[in-house]
């Protein structure tokens, strides 16, 4: 009787919310972030998030994480049964997610999720934690009023579940109980506000009040959000919020290691607020930006000499193959700012300090003097290794500097290396010189150094220096890669940093790292050996495979006079050509 008086009142309400709904405009959501009080420490949004869970259900990241047998992969390493089936339920928790009508209703159009400083000290675990401070506002599809009154009419007809109602000001906070659980929302201004913690929710209707100050009123959130109108989710980090409450939280625990994390924290001084940004553009590219805000006049003198390098060209875009594995570059390599470690280093590390004793007698030059004759410019260049039937090659790479002085330089390379009797076999190719370890057994595993004009290099393979210098000559280099060219965010704009990985090379190469790491674990600790051959095999290489869905990236940064920007465009598997 229950249930065919529920199915009557829904269907009938059903029926009255499509009339409602053909006679009426859906609500106009305004700025979630009005209702989400200032002193927030992380806030997620997100457009179409049952569309963006199925998308990832279905992708091959998803395929393959649904595919690990958790609880079998737990049984055979001895992992925390509770964990492994957790583990094992995500994937058809996100699978149910993405199928389930509420959801759809809750979550299609834009769901903001925030997380709230505690409001008493934090007691248990992250779990508790975060179940205790988020929030959830969500924008639904249908009017919010409606999927209320749907919410009462399953609660009065479903013996398990109590809906209470309470007054708070102008507001109504609604406390859905089932099974000892309490969830407390509120209908508002055409959003749905939702909470564990009721006290929590009331702080977000006293920030739509005006009661407390919000989210939405604070200039660093209004100037990012702003710059960020057409994404699909959009991520806001307060850092100065979040560097005092971890301040906070280190006093309140007393951590290990408290102070090497205080002194990284001090590092972040200055920079007041970040954001990320993603938007799919086109089936198969991903387009992903980051701002970080900063405050010139409070950051380190480290930080603030590299942030006041001016953006510019790079000049070593052509110092590339066709098809690196890796390409880097960067005009804020600034040596200086690494003598106080090395003066540090030295003090402890007797090595060190004879060849700082050592560099002075026998060039003239302390370690000062040789960076002065480095520029500001750095690049990188891998390739994959050599191949052959070995399971694991060295991955091939060069680095390249810009030197002021290069014969002054190259005479204080020969020096030290006569000083400490290495020896070297001299070539030439084309218009390089470059100078190669004697003793190397092969390509790959061939320490050189060389000079090209005005540029310094250094790397494993002299191979490649002849890929590069043919590259160079006939001009058949990065920018004439195909993939290159479709997802080109601006490597040819004024810049401070440049990068290209070509993803899918990357993790086949991660993937042999860790079967190399997995062996050799295997020769030191053969009791783990095992599981770590089981979590390899089961879960590893799994999620590897799943992510070279994610086939290559280009992305570009630059500084302006108080902002850091970065800008990434992404090609996904099946992306076309």
């Amino acid at each position: 009787m229950r249930r065919t008086l529920f199915l009557a009142f829904a269907s009938a309400l059903l029926v009255l919310s499509y009339l409602i709904v053909f006679r009426m405009e859906i609500s106009s959501h305004g700025e979630p972030a009005r209702f989400i009080p200032a002193d927030a420490l992380f806030s997620f949004q997100q457009r179409d998030g049952v569309k963006a869970l199925s998308e990832f259900a279905s992708s091959p990241l998803g395929q393959q994480l649904a595919a690990i047998d958790f609880v079998d992969t737990g049984n055979k390493i001895g992992m925390d049964p509770k964990l492994a089936l957790q583990l094992e339920r995500f994937p058809d928790m996100v699978a149910r997610i993405a199928d389930d009508r509420v959801a759809s209703a809750l979550f299609g159009r834009r769901f903001t999720l925030a997380l709230l400083p505690p409001l008493r000290p934090a007691e248990g675990g992250v779990e508790q934690f975060i179940r205790e401070n988020v929030v959830l506002v969500c924008d639904p599809e249908q009017p919010a009023e409606l999927l209320a009154t749907l919410g009462k009419g399953y609660a009065r007809f479903n013996e398990h579940t109590h809906l209470a109602v309470r007054q708070y000001g102008r507001h109504q906070i609604h406390r859905l109980s089932r099974n000892g659980e309490t969830l407390s929302y509120a209908v508002v201004d055409g959003s749905i506000l939702l909470a564990v913690n009721e006290r929590q929710l009331r702080r977000c209707l006293d920030a739509f009040d005006g009661d407390l100050p919000s989210l939405a009123g604070e200039s660093d959130y209004q100037r990012l959000k702003g710059n960020f109108s057409e994404v699909n989710r959009f991520i806001y980090f307060p850092l100065q919020a979040l560097r005092e409450f971890t301040a906070t939280l280190l006093d309140r625990t007393e951590p290990p290691y408290r102070e090497l994390i205080e002194k990284e924290l001090a590092t972040t001084i200055g920079f007041t607020a970040a954001a990320y940004g993603s938007q799919q553009q086109t089936v198969g590219r991903v387009v992903d930006r980051i701002e970080i805000l900063f405050q010139r006049e409070q950051v380190s003198a480290i930080a603030g000499r590299h942030l006041d390098i001016t953006p510019a060209a790079n000049s070593m875009l052509d110092l590339t193959t066709l098809n690196p594995m890796l390409y880097y570059w960067s005009n804020v390599l600034v040596f200086r700012d690494y003598l106080p470690s090395l003066a540090e280093e030295s003090d402890g590390i007797a090595s060190l300090a004879t060849f700082t004793r050592l560099l002075k007698e026998r060039t003239g030059k302390s370690i000062e003097e040789v960076f002065d004759l480095l520029g500001n410019e750095i690049s990188m260049l891998v390739t994959p290794g050599g191949g052959g039937e070995s399971y694991f090659s060295i991955p091939r790479a060069l680095f390249f500097l810009r030197a002021t002085d290069p014969e002054e330089l190259r005479r204080i390379i020969e020096e030290l290396c006569i000083a400490y009797d290495v020896q070297l076999t001299g070539r030439n190719y084309g218009p390089v010189d470059y100078i190669y370890w004697t003793p190397a057994p092969e390509d790959g595993l061939r320490p050189l150094y060389g000079f090209w004009d005005d540029l310094f290099f250094f790397g494993n393979s002299s191979n490649l220096v002849k890929e590069f210098v043919d590259a160079r000559q006939t001009g058949n280099n990065l920018l004439d890669n195909q993939t290159i060219r479709r997802l080109d965010p601006g490597l040819q704009k004024e810049n401070n940093s440049v990068v290209y990985i070509d993803t899918v090379a990357m993790l086949e190469l991660a993937e042999r790292v860790i079967g190399l790491l997995g062996t050799l674990i295997a020769l030191e600790e053969r009791e783990i050996a095992g599981k770590v051959r089981v979590v390899i095999a089961d879960v590893i290489r799994p999620l590897l495979k799943g992510a070279k869905m994610y086939q290559a990236s280009v992305s570009r940064s630059y500084f302006t006079a108080d902002t850091v920007v970065v800008e990434s465009v992404s090609q996904l598997a099946g992306g076309g050509e």
